[in-house]
């Protein structure tokens, strides 16, 4: 078992769905958290019968959904305004976030509808 996997197990132990559900749905809202591993970790634990692997994939499904609505949210009501009154407090300053939707405006479109190349 690698190291960050190693790390995160305990917390799928003794917390169960409720740690499963918190890292997922605070990463998909955002937050930098090691969700994939996660789901990895309570994967395992659902092959060894600790967990109900159905219960996992709901867990995981409902928590995907609801963070990625939350961030929709703070980005659709908070946007602009929000980042600038308290980006500095995660790294974004003003001449970042200025930067940035420079970069968004020219290349915006190709950035979020490039499709990968195809492996096979």
């Amino acid at each position: 078992m690698n190291s960050l996997l190693a790390t995160v197990h305990p917390y799928i132990v003794q917390y169960g769905y409720g740690a499963l559900f918190g890292v997922l749905f605070a990463e998909s809202f955002g937050l930098p958290l090691p969700g994939e591993t996660f789901l990895v970790a309570a994967s395992f634990l659902a092959v060894q019968g600790q967990l109900n692997i159905w219960l996992v994939g709901l867990t995981a499904w409902a928590a995907a959904v609801l963070g990625d609505n939350v961030g929709y949210a703070i980005g659709r009501f908070g946007g602009r305004k929000l980042v600038a009154r308290h980006g500095a407090r995660v790294g974004i300053s003003a001449e970042r976030l200025n930067k940035t939707e420079r970069f968004f405006a020219h290349y915006g479109p190709e950035v979020v509808s490039v499709q990968p190349p195809h492996l096979f």
